[in-house]
């Protein structure tokens, strides 16, 4: 049973903000706040003032701005990330990066260590380090612009100096850096967790990461059965296995998301972090319409495009569109331009006296508004023509949306606007250069579905959960990553980090953090369990030497039983039925000859596919000249040779 500290509730019934060192955490705390007015049966209350301390940073410089119209604007998220690459693409910027976009993260990641350990930027001068000066040079640069458009970014709020005073908490965490915390301590109040017993400890060893995996999702499973049971799970390197980590605990938790019925429920587990904004339906066709209007478009993509579900109002819809693209098979070329695609869909629709296919409609009035505009444009200008295009195509069935669907739809609009309040920073692009930045804006994008806190979260950040749980799990405890191996800043150097305190910078701070938060683990659940795994590769890994109080317990080395298991345990008994006869042969159906009879003989039900249904592979538009048509231009030139000749005596006077 998860409890609220009772200084947390007096302070947002008071009506205090309260902050917490990151979103994840802020998420938990209101989350928790309104879990406890529901289950007092309340009908009305106010919403918990509880903020994340970088948004509440951006709020507070908004207001200021009301006050102060010359105030510098703080940069969006995405102005920043594409301002940051353009230094880095710049021409005049030392060296070829075959990843400026990890390099732009890495120049970002540098400049805020900065801000959040009150790092001055002239102990980086000694420095000689080839990436030290380069990203010095960024830095001023980066700076420099920002002076010119009149914006700061969101990292040097960190250094602000004026306190906007109010009722102010902040609930106490190893999670604050040292910038932050000097002025919470200065100016706010703060509130410190409650602190209980763990009634049970203990160290689980798996022979392989997906039994760890397994094992975890077993664990809360089990748990669950407890009335009012909440878990914390802690999986540190979440960001590289997340499939892997959604499969196990659906196999475990949420099996129905596997039926061939597509149960929607909501599952008891959330997996922190988020997904790219791209991988979203919504998103996902609304990029591959704006991709396909710009320059050639082969004819897998257009054929994609054709049969997206998004396209089609019903399974009469999705059929004709089927039915189109296998024509379209038999006469298209490779590649076209979108106006090209439609036009032959429209002649290969009349010429198979078919119905005119809805989403060839609706993709041509999606083009028709994608066309209005045209050359190099400010982003403020071409948001609105994609937004009109995408009512007009995949987003004209919008009212089908589920939640999921509609909050990646509203999270997209989001980004949109961002881009079009950005024209100072942007400038003028053409369509093609605006939506590369687009759907480069999406695929970097973390998005999050908003479904409240469940029973169990699972959590890849190495934090103080604060609030007190049933139970608490924590992966990854072998000697190799327990205490978190030394992982500086890139781009800054090892000895100003380690002067300053920034903590993956050496061996010591990551010991001091790894037993300070491991004893807070202990303080937060009524059992809390430790875990690490073989590597799989044959060698065996040894617990972490702080936990060698614990006796591990070893897991068999059965693998983990996949979700479609839990599915064949429930299914029903399936009826067997022998069904050897065809329908009677029609009058008006014709056969094949000796390739009827070489079908039937390799298989019944082939011969039966091919004959009887015409059933035949879909053919692949290809460059130049498929086999069909090379087939045939042999033939028709066989043909008049032989119309000519007529024999061979005719062919030997030649």
């Amino acid at each position: 049973m998860e409890r609220v500290s009772p200084a947390l509730l007096a302070a947002v019934s008071a009506g205090r903000t309260v902050l917490a060192p990151n979103a994840e955490l802020a998420a938990a705390l209101f989350d928790a706040v309104q879990r406890v007015h529901r289950d007092a049966g309340d009908e009305v209350w106010p919403t918990p003032r509880v903020r994340d301390y970088s948004s509440w940073l951006r709020e507070q410089h908004v207001q200021r701005q009301l006050a102060d119209a010359v105030a510098p604007r703080v940069l969006s998220e995405v102005e920043e990330r594409e301002l940051w690459r353009s230094v880095i693409d710049a021409p005049q910027s030392d060296g070829d990066f075959l990843d400026p976009a990890g390099a732009a993260r890495a120049a970002r990641r540098a400049r805020r260590t900065l801000f959040e350990y009150a790092i001055p930027i002239e102990a980086l001068d000694a420095a000689q380090s080839e990436e030290t000066a380069a990203f010095l040079e960024w830095n001023r640069e980066f700076e420099r612009r920002c002076r010119t458009l009149g914006c700061v970014s969101a990292a040097s709020l960190l250094a602000g100096a004026d306190w906007p005073g109010g009722h102010i908490d902040w609930i106490e965490s190893p999670q604050w850096r040292p910038a932050a915390r000097r002025r919470l301590e200065q100016h706010a109040r703060v509130l410190l967790p409650q602190h209980h017993a763990p009634l049970k400890l203990s160290l689980v060893s798996a022979p392989s990461p997906a039994a760890e995996l397994g094992a975890m999702a077993d664990w809360a499973q089990r748990k669950l059965a407890e009335e009012g049971f909440r878990a914390w799970i802690c999986i540190p390197d979440l960001n590289r296995r997340r499939a892997e980590v959604v499969d196990a605990f659906d196999a475990a938790l949420a099996p129905q998301r596997f039926s061939l019925r597509g149960d929607l429920r909501e599952p008891p587990y959330a997996v922190a972090g988020g997904t790219p904004l791209a991988d979203y339906a919504p998103v996902r066709a609304a990029l591959e319409l704006l991709g396909a209007s710009v320059g050639r478009v082969a004819f897998a993509q257009f054929s994609a495009l054709l049969r997206a579900p998004e396209l089609q109002d019903d399974d009469v819809e999705a059929g004709s569109a089927a039915r189109l693209d296998v024509a379209l098979r038999r006469r298209a070329s490779n590649d076209a331009d979108l106006a090209g695609w439609l036009d032959l869909a429209d002649r290969v629709a009349r010429s198979e006296q078919m119905a005119p296919a809805a989403a060839v409609q609706r993709l041509r009035a999606a083009h028709r508004v994608l066309s209005e505009l045209r050359g190099a444009q400010l982003f403020s200008e071409w948001v609105p023509v994609w937004l009109g295009a995408l009512q007009s195509g995949p987003w004209a069935f919008r009212a089908r949306w589920s939640s999921i669907e509609y909050q990646a739809a509203e999270r997209f609009r989001e980004l949109l606007a961002s881009l079009g309040l950005g024209d100072a920073v942007f400038g003028t692009h053409s369509r093609e250069s605006a939506q590369r930045i687009l759907a480069r804006t999406a695929r970097e994008t973390a998005f999050q579905v908003q479904t409240g806190v469940p029973a169990i979260w699972v959590s890849g950040q190495l934090l103080d959960p604060w609030l007190d749980y049933g139970g608490l799990w924590v992966g990854n405890c072998s000697d190799e990553q327990w205490p978190p191996p030394v992982a500086p800043v890139a781009l800054l150097p090892i000895g100003v980090q380690r002067r300053y305190g920034v903590i993956p910078a050496s061996a010591e701070s990551q010991l001091a953090m790894a037993i300070d938060l491991q004893g807070r683990w202990q303080k937060r659940a009524t059992e809390c369990v430790f875990s690490l795994s073989d590597t799989g590769e044959g060698s065996s890994s040894m617990p972490s030497p702080l936990l060698s109080h614990l006796m591990a317990v070893e897991l068999s080395s059965a693998a983990p039983q996949p979700h479609w298991r839990k599915m064949l345990e429930s299914a029903p008994g399936l009826e067997s039925l022998w069904d050897e006869q065809a329908p009677a042969h029609g009058g008006n159906e014709r056969t094949r000859g000796v390739a009827t009879l070489r079908a039937q003989s390799r298989c019944a039900f082939r011969g039966f596919a091919e004959t009887r249904l015409n059933v035949q592979p879909l053919e692949q538009p290809v460059p130049g000249f498929n086999e069909r048509e090379r087939g045939e231009l042999v033939h028709h030139a066989l043909q008049h040779v032989w119309t000519v000749l007529r024999d061979s005596n005719t062919l030997q006077t030649f």
